[in-house]
């Protein structure tokens, strides 16, 4: 969403604009991709209805992440889109690093 927002930041505004439509068209996308690679990823691992489960927790996850990045938007602007962009690549980055370095952690 912030990648997005940032590529269309200069589109004019309003509740009829390109900008809306394609704000709220990356908005569910991101719902809908966070639901679709936890459920295919954790399948396995956990079984249907933990995947299910799973599923339910990332798309809360990435709504929260939606709601962030408009109010960095809104509050900010482009520094604030880029700022929220950088924050989410690190805590990523230090998620995958705090998982694999414990013992047991698969590469």
């Amino acid at each position: 969403m912030c990648v997005v927002l940032f590529a269309a930041y200069d589109l004019p505004r309003g509740p009829t604009s390109a900008f809306s439509n394609i704000a709220l068209v990356a908005a569910v996308a991101g719902l809908a991709v966070a639901a679709g690679v936890t459920v295919t990823l954790a399948r396995a691992a956990l079984g249907p209805w933990h995947a299910a489960l799973a599923a339910m927790v990332a798309v809360a996850g990435a709504a929260l992440i939606t709601a962030l990045t408009t109010a960095a938007d809104l509050a900010l602007g482009r520094p604030g889109l880029l700022a929220l962009l950088a924050l989410c690549v690190a805590v990523i980055a230090l998620a995958y690093r705090l998982h694999y370095a414990r013992p047991g952690g698969s590469p």
